[in-house]
């Protein structure tokens, strides 16, 4: 991995959700599908590979899979598909640094400067994406201190991520661009960006 510690004022760990049970895919292990020959979570890692200074995958299934990727693999702090703020709690757990940066792994083209422009929009170094659609809650940058709160909405059985950051009050940062992919949701949307100009192999 390129590290660019030496550029930015705090070190930041990448963590990839890729826990999912891919209800909307006939239950497929989305990170693992592919797109244009490699798996989604290929793409992503290219991505925020040179972004961070470390990175992680939480996964429920497959880890020696995900291993293969040569990056550590962490399960849900809960067994059974609990939601993505259950792997949020199992990256920040497993996080070596005070600052992380999450994406999901079926978020094929995702901005090059995402850890920047958060890192960039507070000091507090807690932020959220955002599009036309509105916020981006698996795309977000967390320090550590949150830990409390999200235990506590987890206890709380609390599962919705953006419901959640809306009670910590993240920065919002607005990525417009149409060649944007946060997420990969079905067959028929993975079908669509197999011609994809912005995910060149």
């Amino acid at each position: 991995m390129t590290s660019n510690s030496t550029d930015k004022p705090s070190k930041v760990t990448g963590i990839i959700l890729a826990g999912g049970a891919g209800k909307r895919m006939g239950g497929a292990d989305k990170g693992l599908m592919s797109l244009q020959g490699r798996p989604l979570i290929e793409h992503v890692i290219e991505t925020l590979e040179p972004q961070v200074d470390d990175l992680l995958i939480v996964a429920n299934r497959n880890a020696a899979t995900y291993a293969e990727f040569g990056y550590p693999v962490v399960p849900d702090t809960l067994s059974g598909y609990a939601g993505p703020l259950i792997g949020m709690q199992a990256g920040l757990n497993a996080c070596r640094t005070d600052i992380a940066l999450f994406a999901p792994a079926d978020a094929p083209a995702l901005p090059v400067d995402l850890a920047d422009r958060l890192l960039a929009a507070t000091d507090a170094k807690l932020a959220v994406a955002a599009d036309a659609e509105g916020w981006q809650p698996l795309c977000c940058l967390l320090p550590k201190s949150v830990m409390p709160s999200l235990d506590q909405a987890i206890d709380n059985n609390q599962r919705s991520p953006k419901a959640w950051l809306q009670t910590i009050q993240p920065a919002v940062v607005s990525f417009p661009g149409e060649d944007l992919i946060w997420s990969v949701n079905t067959p028929d949307e993975l079908s669509a960006l197999q011609q994809h100009p912005g995910l060149a192999a």
